[in-house]
């Protein structure tokens, strides 16, 4: 869980044995260094929040988070990746663009789980050309029996169509505007009768289709975690990658 708290000597005696992710005052995310405290502003209205401080650890289960032309990132039929093709959450080009030229087209990643485990995955997106955008986790086995499944409309910043398929169990699906017109979507369910599940992202034609169509994304800072929350963003290269939990304030 994350905690608030002021700008004080509550501070003292405080410790984190990795890098952290947080949101500066122009609501970019950026990294603090080892053991440096984070004072986050909020992306959307850019008001200060305070000192942020995460008491538990996390693990982001996706590999190479923000590099989704790695072979990590498996492309379906008609589908080209550029690396770094605009301005991310960051600040930085560190965004991949994503076009796509068939129904097939789309972006996954296979990731292990425990069955029966709540799971929350997020990632950074933002229009190219195209309106729906489809966002799913999906049972591996079982014949593709079990999904979260959501929908997103770049064009009118709005949810459509979300739920759960099979033995999942949906928990939640939202969206958060940032900077650079990107958008960070999260869902959260319990994958029950799961052991892998496949993490898809595909432009569609239309609310509720799995259709893929002509058109172009961005995508990074990819997540998934165990917990019904999302926590900060964890970059991620060849290995899952842990953030330590906050000691002290």
């Amino acid at each position: 869980m994350s905690y608030l708290f002021g700008m004080t000597s509550q501070n003292r005696g405080f410790s984190r044995n990795s890098v952290a992710t947080y949101y500066n005052s122009a609501g970019l995310r950026k990294i603090a260094a080892i053991n440096v405290p984070r004072i986050q502003y909020n992306p959307t209205t850019l008001a200060l929040e305070g000192a942020f401080f995460e008491r538990n650890g996390a693990t982001n289960l996706l590999l190479f988070s923000n590099a989704v032309a790695t072979p990590t990132w498996v492309k379906g039929s008609g589908t080209t990746i550029t690396q770094n093709s605009t301005v991310g959450a960051s600040g930085l080009i560190d965004m991949s663009k994503v076009d796509q030229t068939t129904q097939s087209s789309s972006v996954l990643q296979l990731i292990s789980v425990t069955n029966g485990g709540t799971y929350t995955v997020s990632a950074d997106l933002k229009k190219g050309v195209g309106d729906w955008v489809y966002f799913l986790l999906y049972d591996n086995g079982n014949g593709n029996a079990n999904q979260l499944q959501c929908w997103y409309n770049f064009t009118t910043n709005s949810i459509g169509t979300n739920q759960a398929v099979g033995q999942f169990t949906l928990n939640s699906f939202s969206v958060r505007t940032l900077p650079n017109g990107i958008v960070r979507l999260t869902t959260s369910g319990i994958l029950t009768q799961s052991t892998a599940v496949n993490f898809r992202v595909k432009l569609v034609d239309m609310n509720g289709s799995a259709l893929g169509i002509t058109g172009s994304f961005y995508m990074g800072c990819a997540q998934m975690e165990l917990g019904g929350t999302e926590t900060s963003y964890i970059p991620s290269t060849s290995t899952a990658a842990t953030r330590a939990p906050e000691v002290g304030g």
